[in-house]
């Protein structure tokens, strides 16, 4: 091949490069813009978790990781764009649980809120980054193991001033499996320090909706009770369902409402009747040979009607 032929294909070359990274230029977002995460996005990498999230309302979200990869598990605050390290938290040997984001005092700063476990210890910390390395915790429960293994329940729950004091209280449901405890749900009230519970139960309340379900302008705690029938010495236990409400300080709104047999899942919402406010409840089976049923209760508890339906477990995933 000529030297010419070579020089052309060469100057060809570079056209095309020049080309192609104008067009990527012009057609790039600006370098060094600021983006917010407007959903939580989840990402696991070597025994740790992450999430973005604004923590300071600048339209710029924070990385936030969940360190497991070392013999001292550590939080970890980052520059979202950046990735320079805003804060820094060690912990002793322990594993970290379920976490949320909450403004409990409502300034200018999203707290973190998180479980952590050491061996039979549930303990619920609070952390605020970008605020002088702020960190408190409080005992929650202990938990125990099952072949010798220890279990870690508790889900972030969400953030609601169930006192109307004017600060939110932070709420975790705990739903053990095989260890059976704990079985609750706990608010912290972060102002006072202070935790309630849900009365001693073998029934966990999974997926909470928290809404004043009869206008007494207070919040009462709803959602799904199942029976997993490994728990019979406790009060309510799990050998059934129950229709279960909880009250602004987390007692027993009304007593307890067993419903179905074992391995049954009752899911359960408030509902406008005309006047009134009324808890709908869809019990369901997990099995073929259990019936299912949807009924309707007052706001306090009281059947008021029910009606069969055909055995399918799947009805209650769409109520969620």
């Amino acid at each position: 091949m000529k030297k010419s032929s070579l020089f052309r294909i060469f100057v060809i070359l570079i056209i095309s490069s020049a080309l192609t990274a104008l067009i990527v230029f012009f057609v790039m977002p600006e370098f060094g813009k600021k983006y917010k995460a407007d959903l939580i996005e989840l990402y696991s990498e070597s025994n740790s978790i992450s999430t973005f999230y604004d923590l300071d309302y600048d339209g710029v979200s924070e990385n936030i990781s969940f360190k497991h990869d070392t013999n001292k598990p550590f939080v970890i605050v980052k520059d979202g764009i950046s990735l320079t390290i805003i804060e820094q938290w060690n912990f002793h040997t322990g594993t970290f649980g379920d976490f949320g984001f909450a403004n409990f005092d409502h300034d200018t700063l999203q707290e973190v809120y998180f479980t952590y476990f050491i061996n039979d210890s549930i303990n619920l910390y609070q952390i605020v980054p970008i605020r002088n390395s702020h960190k408190k915790s409080i005992f929650i429960s202990f938990t125990s193991q099952h072949q010798g293994e220890y279990e870690y329940p508790g889900t972030f729950a969400g953030t609601y001033d169930l006192n109307d004091d004017g600060f939110n209280e932070i709420i975790f449901t705990f739903e053990a499996g095989f260890t059976l405890k704990p079985r609750k749900i706990i608010a912290w009230d972060v102002k006072n320090d202070t935790i309630y519970s849900s009365p001693f139960s073998g029934t966990a309340i999974f997926y909470p909706d928290i809404e004043d379900i009869n206008n007494d302008n207070n919040l009462e705690i709803l959602g799904q009770t199942r029976a997993f029938d490994n728990c019979e010495n406790f009060p309510y236990s799990d050998s059934t369902a129950w229709l279960m409400v909880l009250d602004d300080q987390l007692n027993f709104l009304f007593e307890p409402v067993p419903i179905g047999e074992n391995y049954s899942i009752v899911t359960y919402k408030p509902i406008n009747s005309q006047e009134n406010r009324n808890i709908i409840a869809l019990h369901t089976s997990n099995t073929k040979e259990m019936s299912s049923e949807i009924l309707l209760f007052s706001a306090m508890g009281k059947l008021i009607s029910k009606k069969p339906l055909p055995a399918d477990y799947s009805y209650a995933d769409s109520w969620l």
